[in-house]
């Protein structure tokens, strides 16, 4: 899948080479456009070959995934070069993940993974992908006859973070203006009164603005994509910015659990934190993002009571 930081970069050095080219048509300086536009060109090969070659091994890698619930064991084959076959005991599923890509949270496409102990351990290709980019409605029916043991209801009704994280998030972007000022004020400390000056002022200020105005709106952008939903049995949780991947796991299912908070999250009772599953290194642990600290207390008694 072509992640859009890998497209934003391909859109701007075209661009780029696009101006160079129109340089060179109507400049002097042939051998030095020429150089430039064979560098730029040579970027936009790299980038485009890299999205290329991830889109086309991902094809390719899970060509013809099927999946089907043989009794308690769920059968996995898929594979164009290279046929991978396996089977995964439903008890040994400790979490499924409903994951979307930025592209397919456009276009309205899920993706299922599963998390279990040891799978990648003797074969890295050997990936639990149960569902590749299908719509929500055709998403509960696959899971319903795979794993009827598995409750969507809390996937689809996240509960957003509370509206104070913005305020818990707010003193990032003072930080950010503070560091900003104080360097403003150093160039003028350092730098001679003149055009120099006036321009580093402007290019801290700037910066500091951009920089902020950033931090807000990815914070807006989190506050509609992470969320969490604890019920009596399971618990899901997202989390990404671009990529979007909601948890869902069974209590029962958790080795142990971690909660943080500043100074700040505990003048507003809340919390992020991190809980950890028996599975590979890479899915071991999982976020937690912003919650009231008060919802977590019935979750730590069904942990500690399993």
């Amino acid at each position: 899948m072509l992640s859009p930081i890998a497209l934003v970069t391909f859109a701007i050095t075209l661009t780029f080479v696009v101006h160079e080219v129109k340089e060179t048509i109507g400049g002097t300086d042939f051998a030095g456009s020429i150089v430039s536009i064979f560098t730029n060109m040579i970027a936009v090969i790299v980038i485009l070959f890299s999205a290329v070659k991830n889109m086309v091994k991902g094809f390719f890698a899970y060509y013809g995934l099927k999946a089907a619930r043989i009794e308690n064991k769920i059968h996995l084959s898929y594979g164009f070069f290279k046929k991978i076959d396996f089977e995964i005991p439903v008890d040994k599923i400790n979490a499924v993940e409903i994951v979307q890509p930025f592209f397919c949270r456009i276009f309205g496409r899920y993706c299922v993974e599963l998390i279990n102990v040891g799978l990648t351990d003797g074969n890295p290709e050997m990936k639990s992908q149960l569902i590749l980019a299908c719509k929500k409605e055709e998403l509960v029916e696959r899971l319903e006859k795979l794993l009827p043991e598995i409750s969507l209801e809390e996937a689809f009704s996240l509960k957003r973070q509370p509206k104070s994280i913005f305020l818990c998030y707010g003193w990032y972007t003072v930080v950010t203006l503070f560091v900003f000022w104080l360097g403003e004020v150093l160039v003028k400390e350092l730098l001679p009164i003149g055009q120099t000056d006036k321009f580093w002022n402007l290019l801290m200020m700037a910066t500091g603005i951009l920089i902020s105005l950033l931090g807000v709106g990815i914070s807006v952008w989190k506050y509609y994509t992470l969320g969490s939903r604890f019920g009596d049995k399971y618990f899901a949780v997202a989390r990404g910015i671009f990529k979007k991947t909601v948890t869902i796991t069974d209590y029962q299912n958790v080795q142990y659990m971690e909660l943080d908070k500043n100074i700040i999250d505990r003048r507003f009772d809340v919390c992020t934190g991190t809980f950890y599953l028996l599975a590979d290194m890479n899915n071991q642990s999982k976020h937690i993002p912003c919650v009231k600290e008060s919802e977590l207390v019935g979750i730590r008694e069904r942990i500690c009571k399993i």
